[in-house]
């Protein structure tokens, strides 16, 4: 699969919003860190409130290849936001059931 070269879409981030895209520098720093076994996740840094996908849904595929090649595990993150959308209807049910 072939790379995107250019470079990532600007993100709007709200005012006052902690967490923030990754720049493709850090995924690669990210990258020899997981090789050395340091971390577990590449795209994502919890104490930094980092995320690589906090970019546009046209960028999703070149990242999902990007950790898929770097983890040797196939990543599909659009895949991921479509169920995540799809479990909607699932959880407003289940708070529903939960509050009356």
């Amino acid at each position: 699969m072939r790379r995107s070269t250019r470079a990532p879409a600007l993100v709007r981030v709200p005012s006052g919003c902690r967490v923030r895209p990754r720049e493709p520098a850090e995924v690669d720093l990210r990258a020899g860190q997981y090789r050395r076994g340091e971390i577990t996740r590449v795209c994502k840094n919890s104490e930094a409130m980092t995320h690589a996908c906090l970019v546009p849904w046209e960028d999703l595929d070149a990242l999902s290849a990007r950790e898929s090649e770097i983890t040797g595990v196939r990543v599909d993150y659009k895949a991921m936001d479509r169920n995540n959308v799809l479990a909607v209807p699932d959880i407003l049910r289940a708070a529903e059931t939960a509050v009356s």
